[in-house]
């Protein structure tokens, strides 16, 4: 008996509204008003290809991390990250090649942050979107012990 891989499938929609804007949408969920950049003439106050890019390799390496810190027991207080995408003109044409994340995860104890640091480096390796561009991704995480940043309980 062969053996199918189980194949997930994510389905979007997206309608036009007016000028250079318009609505992501995706059954079940909030819509998003997309756009073009500032810089190709779009509004400044929607999400663009660009930043929903970039949101998604931030948002899969935060997930990713989530899910391996949660196999390993581990807890943490918190977990917060920015990230920037650099693109840019490569001839004749415009490009990533560039993203950096950088986590600031927040634990209580020695062990947790062990765990923690193995969990960001799954993370590194086996992010889904991660692992399907061929752009340089940094994650740049900082681990820090409640204790050691003076934080009181």
């Amino acid at each position: 008996m062969k053996l199918m891989p189980k194949i997930y499938e994510f389905k979007t929609s997206v309608r036009w509204k007016n000028s250079r804007r318009g609505e992501l949408l995706s059954k079940g969920r909030e819509k998003i008003e997309v756009g073009c950049p500032t810089e190709f003439g779009g509004d400044p106050d929607c999400w663009t290809p660009e930043h929903l890019f970039v949101a998604s390799i931030e948002t899969c390496v935060m997930t990713t991390f989530l899910w391996m810190i949660d196999k390993l027991g581990g807890k943490i207080l918190n977990y917060e990250s920015d990230s920037s995408g650099k693109a840019y003109m490569q001839g004749s044409e415009f490009k990533f090649n560039e993203v950096t994340v950088k986590p600031m995860i927040l634990v209580q104890d020695k062990e947790d942050f062990l765990k923690a640091q193995r969990a960001i480096e799954y993370a590194k390796r086996e992010c889904l979107i991660t692992k399907a561009l061929n752009i340089k991704v940094n994650v740049e995480p900082r681990i820090e012990l409640k204790a050691a940043i003076g934080c009181d309980g």
